[in-house]
């Protein structure tokens, strides 16, 4: 039962140790949606793609591996759960406060085309940017109580 226990622990801390160097190296570029929104919303700089759309986007492209193999600048703008609402306004957002890119690159998946509903799935991730007056008037128009 020892031999057990001990083989048990030692699992266990490996894992976790795997688990905080492999989070460190994988995760370096993707980003959290405040950090995607702080990109759109503060930060004026020039991207060459914008990888945007849902889940798949947020947790399927990692433009690390993009930017090195084509030495271009990348930004990875999907958001879990994204309507096709939420990404065209995202779009919009970028463009109000970007130059445009070389490219965008959009993601779609089919839950995403054919939700009824117009509202965004994470409305509490713009609450902080609501003094942007881009932000204030969707959410206006969405009929938030901003």
């Amino acid at each position: 039962m020892k031999k057990i226990s001990f083989i048990a622990i030692v699992i266990f801390i490996s894992s976790i140790f795997a688990g905080k160097v492999l989070d460190h190296y994988y995760k370096k570029f993707w980003a959290n949606p405040f950090e995607k929104l702080d990109a759109i919303f503060k930060d004026s700089s020039i991207r060459d793609i914008i990888f945007i759309g849902d889940s798949r986007v947020h947790a399927g492209i990692n433009p690390y591996y993009v930017d090195s193999i084509t030495k271009l600048n990348t930004y990875n703008l999907g958001m879990g759960g994204a309507s096709i609402n939420e990404v065209c306004f995202l779009t919009e957002a970028w463009l109000k406060n970007h130059k445009p890119p070389k490219l965008f690159i959009y993601s779609i998946g089919y839950g995403s085309i054919l939700r009824s509903d117009i509202n965004f799935k994470n409305p509490c991730y713009y609450l902080f940017y609501l003094n942007n007056k881009f932000v204030y008037n969707t959410f206006e128009d969405l009929n938030y109580h901003v």
